[in-house]
């Protein structure tokens, strides 16, 4: 066999990996935990599945992504190429234990067709089972493992005995051995021997008690009898039970059939009633009785109360205005006599104050002269008595002194007789009296001002709160006239009636809602109850003739009680007739003739010595085969020991040349005069002991296609030199073996030993 290609779906860490192979040496080489170990271990998944007993054994190889393992194999085997599939799904239950599922399929490529449905590629292709294949064609990381021997002599052993692997003389001699178990068990208590004998004990028993039993068997044939005949009354009387229910069924349909008619009647009329109110005909079509309508009316409602208090605040606040301007009329007074504010008024009443500031002055001066007057005067005196010469200036200034003071004095009272003047022509007879007039006038004027500015604004305000009060006014008369309501001299009031009709009209139309809904369930209710009628019932139920005053006086519930008790009873009878019937078969088969029973007995005792000489052939049989077992299996060491040796002299380069092997597979070497176990040599010279012996195993083990060897990192402990010797004989063929050799390493001595001896195919992981 060749394996052309492998693609690997999903198993353990490498998905959708392609790795095309060629016929002679193939070295797959990449570094450590590049899946070199896992491609080996899907080669064997597809040949025989998954590795491992359990679930979680074998969950190792399921990917992660996926949860399950699957890919194919490309091969060529006598002449003709396949397609190996192989699939492994991975499920949990509720309790979380794990289940593998497995599934495979070997495709004739050529044909495009399934072959060899049902059984295992590997056991197909090669013949054997999947732990010779293991400890054979798969050549692993050698360390310390050796050949279990037992699986592989007994393999061997079958293939030399019978020419096919699955013919196992182990077998044979199990089912020779179950055979003679299954007719009489070692300590002779068990077996169909020991049942017959039995048997053969029961018959002469069953004759002596024949007689006495008979009596039993009269006995229950009158209570057969008896029981037969109730139970076909008990069945006349259910069915006209049944009758009678069948009928009150249909009369019951057809009721509510009826029943159902007219409440569909009832339920159009409610429903052309729902549509007027929706409609509301009375109310021009307009929805009064929706939330939508309802709410648009409180909104009016709420505006023409927000502008009525607006309106009535803005009036209030005109009327204020007035008010206040009637109370400052007593000012006016003020400004009459004052005259109206301008430059004129204004002007007089500078020229009164500037003329009172003026006497003011000129009289403080004509003091201030006056005093002056008196002392130059004193100077002066005081001046003549001391003779002083400037006596005489003295006397010249109080002179000027006291003719300035009485000028400005006269000029004082001038000023102030003008300003009283003019202070008259307001009607004050002191400039006191004049300023605060003039003080109390620019109060209230400023006070007025102010009125007549809030009287101003509050007649703008009551006109904007009037015209918004006509506008809510207007919208409620048109909307309210919209819906045909009647509009009274009040707004406020026609507003009110309408929310009242509003509110009445949505009550009765949500009543009528759940009346309606009501109706409708009523209805559906009924016709779930038809539903379950087919249409040629309901047509009998219909159509059928009743007695009206049976069918109304007749209860039902007594009728199913009584239908129920002749069930039941029935069922007893029944079931006691069934069990008289059984005791009485028993007697029957049991209480026989006395000549029947002794021919009976002539019959098991002519079995019996049947099944004696049997027994006696599967005794003879087994010693016969494990004799010749024995003899075939001594027979089997020398050669694959004669095969191995061959090769392990060229794996050694000559220095060791015989191996020997006992009838378990346990390998010793001579070197010399002395023979020694593998143990006892180093690593290296142990390892190609190993493959030289699961060589020579392949020759007598695989009958059928010989398949790759596949080496895994199986040369790590080989020296140089003998690595070079394992790969020219891998290379050049070994007898027994495909020529197509698969060798995995992460190293790059076997690509420089094969570029001495020739041709190879290298592939990278």
């Amino acid at each position: 066999m060749i394996i052309e290609s492998l693609y690997i779906k999903s198993f353990g860490k490498l998905d959708n990996v392609t790795i095309n192979l060629s016929d002679g040496v193939n070295i797959l080489r990449g570094e450590n935990e590049a899946g070199k170990s896992t491609v080996c271990s899907f080669i064997r998944f597809v040949f025989y599945g998954l590795a491992g007993r359990g679930a979680e054994e074998k969950q190792r190889y399921i990917s992660w992504n996926s949860s399950s393992a699957s890919g194919y194999a490309i091969v060529s085997s006598g002449g003709r190429r396949y397609r190996i599939e192989r699939e492994a799904i991975c499920t949990g239950d509720s309790e979380g234990k794990l289940s593998i599922r497995e599934r495979s399929a070997v495709i004739d490529t050529e044909l495009s067709t399934a072959v060899f449905r049902g059984q295992n590629a590997g056991e197909v292709f090669f013949g054997v089972p999947a732990d010779v294949f293991e400890s054979t064609v798969y050549v692993g990381q050698i360390g310390d493992s050796r050949i279990g021997g037992r699986p592989l002599a007994e393999a061997a052993e079958n293939i030399l005995f019978s020419a096919s692997e699955s013919v196992n003389a182990k077998k044979a001699i199990k089912k020779l051995d179950d055979a003679r178990v299954y007719l009489l068990y070692k300590n002779k208590r068990g077996g169909k021997i020991a049942e017959l004998e039995a048997k053969k004990a029961e018959l002469s028993e069953r004759l002596e008690k024949a007689r006495a039993e008979s009596g039993d068997i009269i006995f229950l044939e009158g209570t057969q009898r008896e029981l037969s005949e109730k139970t076909e009354k008990s069945k006349k009387r259910l069915a006209e039970c049944s009758k009678e229910l069948n009928t009150f069924e249909k009369y019951s349909t057809r009721q509510v059939y009826l029943t159902r008619k007219e409440e569909s009647a009832k339920l159009r009329e409610m429903e052309q009633s729902a549509e007027k109110n929706r409609l509301c005909e009375k109310h021009g079509g307009v929805p009064v009785y929706s939330d939508d309508y309802i709410t648009s009316l409180e909104e009016l409602s709420r505006r023409l109360e927000t502008t009525t208090a607006r309106y009535d605040a803005a009036c209030s606040a005109l009327d204020e205005a007035n008010r206040k301007i009637i109370d400052m009329s007593e000012k006016i007074e003020v400004f009459r006599r004052l005259g109206s504010r301008g430059d004129k008024r204004d002007r007089i009443v500078d020229n009164i104050n500037a003329g009172n500031k003026m006497s003011k002055t000129l009289k403080t001066v004509a003091v201030i002269m006056a005093v002056l007057t008196f002392i130059f005067a004193a100077i002066c005196i005081i001046s003549l008595v001391k003779a002083y010469s400037y006596a005489t200036i003295f006397a010249v200034l109080a002179c000027v002194s006291i003719i300035a003071s009485i000028a400005l004095f006269v000029i004082s009272k001038s000023k102030h007789k003008i300003m009283l003047r003019d202070c008259s022509t307001f009607g004050c007879r002191s400039y006191e009296e004049f300023d605060e007039l003039v003080k109390a006038a620019g109060r209230d004027e400023a006070v007025l001002t102010l009125i007549t500015e809030t009287k101003d604004k509050a007649e703008v305000n009551a006109k904007k709160a009037a015209d918004e009060l006509d506008a809510t006014n207007s919208k409620i008369v048109s909307v309210l006239t919209q819906a045909s309501f009647t509009i009274e001299t009040s707004t406020r009031l026609s507003l009110s009636e309408a929310l009242k009709i509003c509110r009445k009209e949505k009550s009765e139309y949500e009543k009528l809602k759940i009346m309606l809904e009501s109706q409708r369930q009523k209805v559906r209710e009924l016709d779930d109850k038809l539903r379950s009628c087919d249409e040629s019932y309901l047509r009998e139920a219909l159509t059928g003739t009743y007695d009206e005053e049976k069918m109304k006086t007749f209860d039902a519930k007594s009728a199913k009680r009584n239908y129920d008790f002749l069930q039941n009873s029935i069922g007893a009878m029944t079931e006691k007739l069934a069990q008289t019937e059984k005791e009485l078969a028993v007697l029957n088969a049991t209480v026989q003739r006395p000549t029947e029973i002794s021919e009976t007995l002539l019959a098991v005792e002519h079995e019996l010595d049947v099944l004696r000489e049997k027994f006696d052939a599967y005794v003879m049989a087994i010693d016969a085969i494990e004799a010749a077992g024995g003899k075939l299996r001594e027979g089997i060491s020398p050669k694959i020991a004669k095969s191995a040796s061959a090769i392990m002299s060229k794996l050694s380069c000559g220095k060791y040349s015989e191996i020997g092997i006992d009838p378990d597979f346990a390998m010793t070497f001579t070197d010399g005069a002395s023979t020694h176990t593998a143990d006892y040599f180093s690593a290296g010279t142990s390892d190609i002991a190993y493959i030289s012996l699961r060589i020579a195993l392949m020759e007598v083990l695989f009958t059928k296609s010989k398949p790759p060897l596949i080496f895994d990192e199986s040369f790590a402990r080989t020296d140089d030199a003998r690595l070079s010797a394992a790969l020219k004989l891998i290379s050049e063929g070994l007898e027994g073996c495909s020529s197509q050799s698969l060798i995995f390493t992460c190293h790059g001595r076997e690509e420089r030993a094969m570029a001495a001896l020739g041709n190879y195919n290298l592939i990278r992981l």
